[in-house]
């Protein structure tokens, strides 16, 4: 068999002795996927199960004795809050920053889809009146903008003006 260790910015390829051509192929393809979502920054290495010493990190990361944290790594170096606002009433959607800092409730618009970036985590805010392109685009703006970060691995999660206001006024205060 072929397995793939992916601890994030480190993957790992192990192709056992007997695996077959397709399933060391199929895994390569994984893996590469997987450094494009990253882009570029997660290394890789393919590892062969003969030859391949007890000591290497592969193991110790099965095991979990003294593996790096790599997430540790990528603790934000600012952490005030941010706040974009991605809007189409010029005609053309334009993604800035709206503020930085304190943020409230109050600084969001209806009109438009806002991309809070709390360090901890990433919401995609969602108004009434958004339209139809703001809202397509939502997710991939932040996707675009969490990748281009110095903690590209948050979670993200998308609130709907008027069904999800506790949960964003719990996440601005926090």
């Amino acid at each position: 068999d072929v397995f793939i260790l992916d601890l994030g910015l480190t993957i790992y390829q192990w192709n056992g002795k007997s695996s077959n051509k397709d399933e060391r192929m199929k895994a390569m393809q994984y893996l590469i996927a997987l450094k494009d979502e990253r882009h570029g920054k997660a290394k890789s290495e393919v590892l062969e199960e003969e030859g391949l010493s007890q000591s290497h990190e592969f193991y110790h990361a099965l095991t979990e004795d003294d593996v790096p944290d790599e997430a540790e790594n990528m603790k934000p170096k600012d952490t005030n809050i941010q706040l974009f606002r991605l809007s189409d009433a010029s005609g053309q959607l334009t993604f800035k920053v709206e503020k930085s800092g304190a943020v409230s409730t109050s600084d969001l618009d209806s009109k438009d889809v806002f991309i809070v970036d709390t360090k901890k985590a990433i919401i995609v805010w969602i108004g009434q009146e958004t339209s139809m392109a703001e809202r397509k685009n939502a997710m991939a703006y932040a996707h675009k903008y969490l990748q281009s970060t110095d903690h590209p691995l948050l979670s993200v999660a998308c609130l709907a003006e008027g069904k999800h206001d506790k949960q964003i006024r719990l996440a601005l205060s926090a």
